[in-house]
């Protein structure tokens, strides 16, 4: 007769091997290396919380720390591969596959160890399809997340980034994994309950607030000219040239891509269209991205002094050019007027006096960003 309780009796046997560390639900923070060593078999999947906002970057270096004789081989979902300890786990030989969304700073770190076999990829996922795929075909035995604030009973407090904390929770508590959950601060009362205590088996708390790098500020008194400028080029160059009507900020609105005049991305995320092959229906709005950046009808292409051309390759979000920086005034062949709003971005850094002939300058401020490159 079959069993249709193997992984409940798995749960109580890996919290069994746990209980000697706990304190009710609270583990001590020297230990969370222990008890990860405790709760983890060779070849369990593992969520760990990492996206491109809140990292649950104090469970993630505990687990670079477990011994690969024992717990070796994992699978590893996690939708952004953003810290060195997300690859430290496969150079090691504790994590061998990985489903994940994208690696962003780790990307050519990451390419090299697929590339010699030591990362094997299962699939590279929108967000929702990586969590959805967590409720059906890769559930989770284990998961890592991070909360602001815990009471004793395991209520979590997620603060102003709730991100997919409790989505990823709901995956593993309601298919009998275990949830472990790093908090910045276990208090007698919260503020409001995100999740409740009853889908969380293990806290733990951290020697540090969770690294935190939110996209949107809520503070009116964090922006500033920066801010507003970026609203109004947003504005001018895409909400009214494209007639917005309905406009999602979250899931779908940054997985585009403009190379070289050639539309290489899609109206949203992948696999999220109403093209059953990944593709959204080809609206004149969408494909006159691809126009604006066209060699031939960029405003500059020809300048003799070269200073501005298209993008040779850009495989980033949105559409991107590349900018050769030259002295402030040295150039009069473009009437700024007629730039495309993204290369009108990227030139507004020499404002912000970024240097001439930098190789490749990351230009920061605030939340706006632009790529400089000098070839």
């Amino acid at each position: 007769m079959r069993d249709w309780q193997t992984r409940r009796k798995a749960k109580q046997e890996r919290m069994q091997s746990a209980a000697s560390m706990m304190e009710g639900r609270l583990v001590r923070t020297e230990r969370a290396a222990d008890l990860l060593q405790a709760l983890l078999r060779p070849g369990d999947r593992v969520a760990l919380e990492g996206d491109n906002q809140k990292q649950a970057d104090f469970l993630a270096p505990s687990l670079t720390r477990l011994d690969p004789a024992n717990v070796h081989d994992l699978h590893l979902l996690i939708s952004s591969v953003s810290l060195p300890e997300h690859l430290d786990v496969f150079e090691k030989g504790i994590c061998r596959r990985i489903d994940f969304s994208f690696a962003g700073e780790q990307s050519v770190r990451m390419a090299g160890l697929v590339e010699d076999g030591t990362v094997e990829v299962g699939a590279i996922h929108t967000y929702v399809e990586l969590y959805a795929r967590m409720f059906v075909d890769l559930i989770p035995d284990v998961v890592l997340l991070c909360a602001t604030q815990a009471d004793r009973e395991g209520n979590l407090f997620t603060g102003p980034s709730t991100e997919d904390t409790p989505v990823i929770a709901e995956a593993a508590a309601f298919h009998d994994g275990v949830v472990v959950v790093q908090v910045d601060e276990i208090v007698d009362t919260l503020p409001r309950v995100d999740i409740p205590g009853d889908w969380v088996d293990v806290i733990v708390s951290a020697d540090r607030p969770f690294y935190l790098e939110p996209l949107f500020t809520r503070d009116p008194r964090q922006i500033g000219d920066v801010e507003i400028l970026q609203a109004m080029l947003t504005i001018r160059g895409i909400y009214e040239r494209h007639e917005v009507q309905q406009l999602n900020h979250g899931i779908g609105f940054e997985s585009s891509t403009v190379i070289e005049g050639r539309l290489a991305g899609f109206g949203g995320a992948p696999n999220m269209g109403h093209d059953p092959h990944g593709r959204r229906h080809a609206t004149p709005a969408w494909l006159h991205i691809a126009s604006i950046l066209a060699p031939a009808q960029l405003p500059g292409a020809q300048c003799p002094r070269a200073c501005l051309f298209p993008a040779r390759r850009r495989n980033s979000p949105g559409v991107g050019v590349s900018v050769r920086l030259l002295p402030p005034g040295t150039c009069d062949c473009v009437d700024p007027a007629q730039l495309p709003w993204s290369v009108a971005l990227a030139r507004l850094a020499r404002r912000y006096r970024v240097a001439a002939g930098d190789s490749c300058s990351e230009f920061k401020a605030a939340n706006l960003r632009a790529c400089l490159c000098s070839s």
